[in-house]
Order: structure tokens, then C-alpha cells, then sequence
């Protein structure tokens, strides 16, 4: 399903309308980008006292796919929603291009991947963020669907690939 660009301005519209969407949609988006750095951050921590094995993988190979991730982004430097549609995002957003894909996104499900290797309920509350992260994206003028989608993909795909396949 394609959205038009009329019809994207509307929904953006509608919603930078309600002044409590307008606070919830940035707010939510930092909080949710916060916990995930904190929580990974913790995690690592756990897994370097405990002196886990899993500590290097779980450092190198989520660093990698972001490093993969900012690569592709750049190369293809894709326009962002309110570049094309010309609006206001809900979530301020200064940069320009760099849209597909969102680096958020993939981020939180290369850390998703961490923490399956430790615990499946850590990696379930990690991949339940980053979709709650993706709808907010969108809906805050920030990404196109595509972006979120393939930003998801990413880091799941990346994240497999560098935790079964080449470890």
C-alpha cells in the first residue's frame, strides 16, 4: 500500500494538530532510543563481569551491522518524507537524506540479536521496542514504511548472519 503525498501531509497534519501527540510521538521516540542504548550498555556490562564468552560477539557483531547499516544509508542517501512531501515532522529532525534504512530501526534488532544469544524474553522486549520505535518513526514524518521495514530486516538479517553464520 502506497501512501500519497497528500495523503501523508493529512495524517502528519492531523496529528502535529493534537498538541499531546505533538509531545508523546518525540518523547516516546527519545525514551524508547534511550532505553535501548542503557539497556544494551547494561548488558554488555552483565556479560563482561560474568566473563561471558558472548561479550565480544555481542559488541562486534551489532557494531559491524551499524557500521554496514550507515554505509548503505549514505550510499543511497534516500530522501526523507518531509523532504519530499515538504512538511513539518512531528519528531525535529535536522538531517537530510540518509532515509532508507532507518539506522534506528536496524539498531535496536542488531541488539535484539545480542540478546537472543543471552536471554529469548530480553530479545522479545528489544524486538517489541523496535517495532514501537518503527511506527513512530513513520508517524512522526521521519521514514517511509520502507525505511522502517528494511531498517528491521536489516538488523535481523545482519544480525543472523554475523551471530550464526560467521561466528
Amino acid at each position: 500500500m502506497k501512501v500519497s503525498g497528500e495523503e501523508y501531509r493529512n495524517i502528519i497534519s492531523f496529528m502535529g494538530s493534537n498538541p499531546v501527540i505533538r509531545v508523546i510521538v518525540p518523547l516516546l521516540d527519545k525514551l524508547i532510543t534511550l532505553l535501548t542504548a542503557l539497556g544494551y550498555a547494561g548488558f554488555l556490562y552483565i556479560l563482561f563481569r560474568t566473563k561471558s564468552p558472548l561479550l565480544v560477539r555481542c559488541t562486534v557483531v551489532p557494531a559491524v551491522g551499524f557500521i554496514i547499516c550507515t554505509m548503505v544509508r549514505g550510499m543511497l542517501n534516500w530522501k526523507r518524507p518531509y523532504e519530499v512531501y515538504e512538511f513539518e515532522p512531528i519528531i525535529h529532525k535536522e538531517t537530510f537524506g540518509k532515509s532508507f534504512p532507518s539506522r534506528h530501526v536496524c539498531s535496536i534488532f542488531l541488539i535484539a540479536m545480542a540478546f537472543l544469544q543471552y536471554d529469548l524474553s530480553m530479545a522479545m522486549v528489544m524486538a517489541l521496542l523496535g517495532v514501537i520505535l518503527s511506527i513512530l518513526r513513520v508517524f512522526g514524518g521521519v521514514h517511509f514504511p520502507k525505511d522502517v521495514i528494511a531498517g528491521a530486516l536489516f538488523g535481523l538479517i545482519l544480525g543472523a548472519v554475523g551471530f550464526y553464520v560467521f561466528w
